[in-house]
Formats: C-alpha cells, sequence, structure tokens
C-alpha cells in the first residue's frame, strides 16, 4: 500500500528471538535480522562471513534498499518487533541448524530451507513467527476488506510460498521455481528473468478489459 501502513505484525516473542539468535551464533554463522522498529522495516546486518551473504547485501544495496543498515553489535536491533532472520550458508550446516531451532522452537517459529536461485551453492534458512505466512497474510486481507467473493492469484517460486499455493484460486509458478512448489500450480509460465509474470498480469488484465468492453457494447 502506498501509505506504508501495516494491517498486522507477527513478531518473533522476544525471548525466542534471543535463544535463536544464541543458537545461530553457536553454529558459527551470523544473520540478517528484519525487524519494524515502530515506524518503518529495518534491515540489520553486521558481519558478513560468506560470499552467498555477500551476494545478497550487495543485491540489495545496489537496488537501493532504503531497508537496510549496518549495525554495531545486531542485539542492539532487539529493541524492535523482530519479524525475520535469515542466515546463509551452505546446506548441510544449515540443515542442522535448523534442526536444532525446530527441536527447540517448533511451536513458536516456522522455518524454511532453500537455495539461492540467483547465487548457486548457497542456502537460506528463514526464520519467522508461526503467524506470519503468506496465506495467512492473504485470509487477514480477504477478511478485513471483505473480499470473501473475490478470486485469488498467486506467484510463486519457492517452497515458502505452498501455502499460498494451497488457498489460491489460481497458483502459477514461473518455470524456474523449485520443482516442490510446481506439484500445487494450476499454471506454469515463462522464468521470472523474462518478466514472465508481469507479462502475464499484462496479458491477464487487457483480456478481462476486452471482454468487458464486449459485454458493455451488447
Amino acid at each position: 500500500m502506498d501509505s506504508g501502513r501495516h494491517e498486522i505484525i507477527n513478531s518473533i516473542c522476544p525471548s525466542v528471538v534471543e535463544s535463536i539468535y544464541k543458537l545461530i551464533l553457536e553454529f558459527g554463522c551470523v544473520p540478517f535480522i528484519s525487524s519494524f522498529n515502530g515506524t518503518e522495516d529495518c534491515a540489520y546486518y553486521k558481519d558478513i562471513i560468506n560470499d552467498g551473504m555477500l551476494w545478497y547485501l550487495n543485491d540489495r544495496l545496489t537496488s537501493k534498499d532504503r531497508r537496510w543498515r549496518a549495525i554495531e553489535d545486531l542485539t542492539h536491533s532487539f529493541e524492535d518487533q523482530i519479524v525475520c532472520l535469515t542466515v546463509i550458508g551452505h546446506a548441510q550446516e544449515l540443515l542442522e541448524l535448523q534442526g536444532a531451532i525446530i527441536e527447540r522452537h517448533e511451536t513458536s517459529v516456522e522455518t524454511h530451507l532453500m537455495e539461492n536461485q540467483y547465487s548457486p551453492g548457497w542456502y537460506w534458512l528463514t526464520i519467522h513467527d508461526r503467524k506470519a505466512t503468506k496465506d495467512q497474510a492473504i485470509r487477514t486481507l480477504v477478511e478485513n476488506y471483505g473480499l470473501q467473493e473475490s478470486e485469488i492469484v498467486v506467484f510463486g517460486d519457492q517452497i515458502n510460498d505452498i501455502k499460498m499455493f494451497k488457498i489460491a484460486n489460481h497458483a502459477i509458478a514461473v518455470a524456474n521455481a523449485d520443482a516442490k512448489i510446481k506439484r500445487y500450480a494450476t499454471l506454469l509460465i515463462g522464468s521470472n528473468i523474462e518478466d514472465s509474470v508481469v507479462k502475464y498480469i499484462h496479458q491477464d488484465w487487457s483480456n478481462r478489459y476486452a471482454l468487458k468492453s464486449e459485454f458493455d457494447i451488447a
């Protein structure tokens, strides 16, 4: 939304954030921390310890993402509402870290482990509150704005989109999406490096407008 207003913020419990942060450090990793400070969204970083993290940071800074800010001590970000911790590393180390987090905090948080298709060989482990999922966000919007009769059209490429795909009328996956999410897609389009999502939306909108014009004339 243009206003930047947040409908709802499902942040991770502060004590859980501290516990998970300690676990991440114990595994020799360093997270990126996404938060809301009461006024704006923030993305904090400190030590960049591998090329996967460097790729991500450079990508965000090149895009002039205003959320990003260096911080002397990542724990200072805990004053904000923490919405996500992202750890980037190799698959095996993150798989073990994911297991440790689930064992300790399975009822509080949800985790996703996936390879960054734009930086092959580097995996992302994301940790967020169990209520902070795309499907629940859609349900909140549908309920708050009386959109029960509307068709839901979603686009996705990673496993964290699966729950969203399950509730949509039209679940559209790009060609270079993870194989797991393609199983839930109602339609497969071109890759997202070919602007396939924008092209689909443009074509679909044009078709709907043309159809509406026909009925108006009739």
